[in-house]
């Protein structure tokens, strides 16, 4: 299966990096194909599940409009499956976790797991607990 792990991030945010390479890594290990970004690209068409990761400063701060460009210039997404995860932040987590799944559902993707994470020793359990296929 094809992954893709992605950064939504304003900032280089070195948390952020260790959490999509353990993703990435954990995912590598199942079996599958998985490639890293740090920001959406074309091409997210070609790729059987996304992994969305952000962290609460950089959701509170991202504009709505601006996102939904960088979204739709990344190709073909409606009805993809997808994954959301929000680094905790100290304010409004759940709110900015909301905030993220609403975005990548008007881009028509299918958020099948959403999660809020401490730090990057979670990573494995949810790539391991990840709705990979479906059913």
């Amino acid at each position: 299966m094809r992954i893709a792990v992605i950064a939504l991030s304003e900032k280089r945010n070195e948390k952020l990096n260790r959490i999509l390479h353990g993703f990435a890594g954990e995912f590598r290990a199942m079996g599958h194909s998985c490639d890293t970004m740090t920001s959406p690209v074309g091409g997210l068409s070609g790729y059987d599940f996304l992994v969305f990761c952000s962290d609460s400063a950089s959701m509170a701060g991202l504009k709505n409009n601006r996102l939904n460009q960088t979204l739709s210039s990344a190709g073909s997404l409606v009805g993809k499956r997808s994954m959301a995860v929000l680094s905790k932040g100290t304010f409004f987590s759940n709110r900015n976790l909301g905030r993220l799944m609403s975005l990548l559902e008007k881009e028509g993707l299918v958020v099948t797991m959403a999660e809020l994470i401490s730090g990057e020793a979670e990573v494995p359990s949810l790539a391991r607990g990840a709705p990979l296929v479906r059913g």
